[in-house]
């Protein structure tokens, strides 16, 4: 079924899973080459969106969104799912920026 599962099965919805039981789970892309780079891309259907989402203990606590819709990058906090979650700070592709609160310059 082309899943893949590292010390694991693969969980249902993931076509790529990995987990340790003890200690980080730690993921690395080097390119030791000079002028050489990394890249990872994340190509999602029309209509849709890609993100990627920071976890504490099994619930998300912040995500990243690129939204196909507005053509914009989002940094959403706070909560446990992808409503709850407030936008923080949008780039919108007009090139405009937009706060979800107060900002503060040291």
């Amino acid at each position: 079924d082309g899943k893949i599962g590292i010390c694991k099965s693969p969980q249902s919805g993931y076509e790529f899973d990995l987990e340790t039981a003890s200690g980080n789970a730690n993921m690395r892309l080097k390119a030791a080459a000079s002028n050489q780079g990394v890249r990872l891309d994340l190509d999602h259907h029309s209509g849709d969106k890609a993100e990627i989402h920071f976890y504490n203990s099994g619930n998300s606590s912040t995500a990243i969104v690129s939204n196909e819709i507005t053509n914009g990058l989002i940094f959403k906090v706070g909560g446990t799912g992808g409503s709850s979650k407030l936008d923080l700070f949008k780039l919108q592709a007009d090139g405009n920026s937009v706060f979800g609160g107060a900002v503060h310059i040291q």
